[in-house]
Formats: structure tokens, C-alpha cells, sequence
């Protein structure tokens, strides 16, 4: 019984992200590294990239409170436990078929130009670690589930980063978190699906272009 309860103990956890693209660029100085693109995976406690546009309504709000309250009343009278919470930004909502998220074409080539630029500037080196790009979230989510504000917010997340060690062993990381912010524009659903969802388009695209921005400042952290 030992032996069978250490061999469940030990079991590997899974996967929590998976490796979808990678390129080794060289610039002029014959200097290289390699950029790579990296998904989530959804699993028991972690939720996958979002590779789709997604939407979220006060519907699924609604569905998901109902299902939780009829939980919490089946629980007080079987095991007495309790069901667990939820915010809005853990609903999946719906799916957009044919709208992709667009971080990994839109950031690598421009991050690939950026670096290439940045090593010529250096000794030519091979880096023997990636620059990894890490979308996570790009969804549109209501404001708020109370009548009277229709607007919903464009949601999205994406990570620059890259884990190397210097000369001495030393852990060295570097990181952006690119995303929306409070200022960024909110529309109504109608507004936003508008013209094969135009809007989107233009602050998503808002939003990387930032991103390609924060990377251009502190692109000489990443050749640590």
C-alpha cells in the first residue's frame, strides 16, 4: 500500500505550456539567437492562450451563478463543503472562429529586426538562450453585469521574456507584460463585431504596437 501510494504521489504534473514556433535569427555582425513562441495549456489550474478572439457576456455570468448557487445548496446537504468562486475574467465565453490572435505574427517579426539591430551594436556572440513570446489573454468581456452600461473591454495580455545567466552563473530575467489598460477604448459588443470586428483590429494593434515600443527601450536588457 506504501509502495502504491508513493507511485500516485510521484506523478508528474502536466504540461502547462507547449513550444509553437521558433526562429534563430543572425545579424550583420554574425551574432544569434533564437525567438520563440510559446501557448498555455488549459489544464486543472491553468487556462489556455487564447488563439481565438473570445467574448464574454452577462449570459455566461448568469449561467455560471446559477450553476455555482445550485453547488452550494447541493453541497449543505450532502458533504457540507463549499463551491468555489469565480471572477468574470475565468469564463471562456465564446469563441470567434476565424478572427486569431495575432501577438505571435505580429511581435516576431518586429522583435527579430529590433534584436538584429541590437547585437550588431555588441560583439558578434551566439546567445544560448530565447527570447519567448507568451500570448495569453485577448478576449472582450463585459464592463458590468448591472443594466445600464453595455460597453465591454477589450482584454488582452502578452509577455515578452527572456531567462539567460551571466558570466558568473547568476539567474538574470527579463520581461514585459504588454496589454490593454484603463484607458484603452471600451464599445458596445454591436460596436465592436462591427465590420468583421474592425475596432478590435485597431487597438489590438494599438496595443502591440506598444508593446513593440516597451520592447525597443529595453531591448538592451534582453543581451544580458
Amino acid at each position: 500500500m506504501a509502495l502504491l501510494l508513493s507511485g500516485c504521489a510521484s506523478k508528474p504534473l502536466p504540461p502547462t505550456s507547449k513550444l509553437v514556433q521558433s526562429e534563430t535569427i543572425t545579424s550583420a555582425n554574425s551574432s544569434q539567437i533564437t525567438i520563440e513562441a510559446w501557448n498555455e495549456l488549459e489544464t486543472d489550474f491553468n487556462r489556455p492562450t487564447d488563439n481565438q478572439l473570445r467574448y464574454v457576456t452577462q449570459g455566461d455570468t448568469s449561467k455560471v451563478v446559477a450553476l455555482k448557487t445550485l453547488q452550494f445548496v447541493t453541497m449543505m446537504f450532502t458533504t457540507g463543503g463549499q463551491a468555489t468562486g469565480f471572477t468574470k475574467s475565468d469564463l471562456k465565453g465564446t469563441e470567434v472562429k476565424g478572427l486569431a490572435n495575432p501577438s505571435v505574427a505580429y511581435l516576431m517579426p518586429r522583435v527579430s529586426e529590433i534584436l538584429k539591430t541590437e547585437m550588431d551594436k555588441h560583439p558578434a556572440k551566439k546567445y544560448p538562450d530565447a527570447v519567448k513570446i507568451s500570448p495569453y489573454t485577448w478576449k472582450l468581456i463585459y464592463k458590468n453585469l448591472a443594466a445600464g452600461d453595455d460597453n465591454y473591454e477589450l482584454i488582452m495580455t502578452t509577455a515578452l521574456s527572456r531567462a539567460t545567466q551571466d558570466k558568473d552563473g547568476k539567474s538574470l530575467y527579463t520581461s514585459i507584460v504588454c496589454g490593454s489598460t484603463a484607458s484603452t477604448p471600451q464599445y458596445t459588443l454591436p460596436q465592436w463585431r462591427a465590420n468583421s470586428y474592425a475596432k478590435v483590429t485597431e487597438v489590438t494593434q494599438q496595443i502591440l504596437d506598444d508593446c513593440i515600443t516597451q520592447f525597443t527601450n529595453k531591448s538592451p536588457s534582453y543581451l544580458l
